[in-house]
């Protein structure tokens, strides 16, 4: 049986182009061994406890979509090792995710704990759109290390479709003012995207407010140094759409966009560019953007910045 470096392993072709493209090969196979095609057991209880995810869909014309859950602990439970259950609630009624699910049953999951700064991965097929609690049928689970993630206090005050039933802010090709001003102050931000195997996966990405910038009509986001595996950039090498989803704790509300990617593996490491010394960053260009208040309302206490950042 092939070893990780003799065989793909886990692994398509984008993922390795950038493990030997970065020197981080070996790193990257010895790390895949982590993914594994159903939860251990200690995953489940993990998840039973999260009020707190992400998740990616794909719509109609191909671009990925990062949609926002929560809900109080019990809201995503594993039902055995190769499912998950979502409570519906813990998502908006008018966000995509349910016009995508329609067409394409794929999603990529992300929990993460905030608090604590854990986090893990699921990526899978629902296997009834319109069944409540939504039922995830398990291809590949991970856990993921504990960078970048500002710690927080959350407290989910109840579980509905947005506070006092409030409508989606606004939607559009361009963004405006309000959005970049989200885009601005997020210290968080979540990735939608695809492989060519047909999964979609669902990560995170962290770094002091302000880590993402608007740059000439496009999202700049800085690669920090991670795990070697290069899931999201090399998804993003070979299929370049992607999602991103912000979330703005001050207003209450999320900002979802859906555009498409750039790679630069050769930034000048400097003041005006910060990537924590990988020289690492991509860029997304914005084609459809939404705004639209929490599923439920949300009292979020900052603790701490991650200790990682550069």
């Amino acid at each position: 049986m092939p070893t990780k470096l003799e065989g793909p392993g886990p692994f398509h072709e984008g993922e390795i182009t950038l493990q030997v493209a970065t020197g981080e090969r070996e790193a990257g196979a010895g790390n895949g061994r982590i993914i594994a095609d159903r939860l251990p057991p200690n995953a489940g209880g993990f998840i039973a406890r999260q009020e707190l995810a992400a998740l990616a869909t794909v719509d109609g014309e191909g671009r990925p979509w990062c949609s926002l859950l929560l809900g109080p602990a019990g809201s995503f439970t594993a039902l055995d090792a190769g499912r998950l259950a979502l409570r519906r609630a813990a998502a908006r009624a008018d966000d995509p995710l349910w016009a995508n699910l329609a067409r394409d049953r794929r999603v990529g999951l992300v929990f993460l704990e905030v608090a604590s700064r854990r986090r893990y991965r699921v990526n899978g097929r629902v296997a009834d759109p319109g069944a409540d609690p939504l039922v995830v049928e398990i291809a590949e689970a991970l856990g993921n290390c504990p960078k970048y993630i500002t710690r927080r206090q959350l407290t989910i005050e109840e579980v509905g479709q947005g506070p006092a039933g409030a409508a989606t802010a606004g939607a559009g090709p361009d963004l405006g003012p309000a959005e970049r001003a989200i885009i601005a102050a997020a210290d968080l931000a979540f990735v939608a995207s695809a492989n060519p195997a047909g999964q979609l996966d669902a990560s995170h990405r962290g770094g002091r407010p302000g880590f993402v910038e608007w740059r000439e009509g496009r999202l700049w986001i800085p690669d920090y140094p991670g795990n070697s595996m290069f899931m999201t950039l090399g998804n993003l090498a070979v299929h370049p759409a992607a999602g991103l989803l912000f979330m703005d704790f001050t207003g209450g509300q999320a900002l979802q966009l859906t555009g498409t990617t750039a790679l630069d593996l050769d930034v000048p490491d400097g003041d005006a560019a910060p990537t924590g010394g990988t020289g690492r960053a991509w860029t997304l260009t914005p084609q459809r953007w939404r705004r639209a208040p929490f599923p439920a309302p949300v009292q979020a206490g900052l603790l701490e910045l991650s200790p990682f950042n550069p």
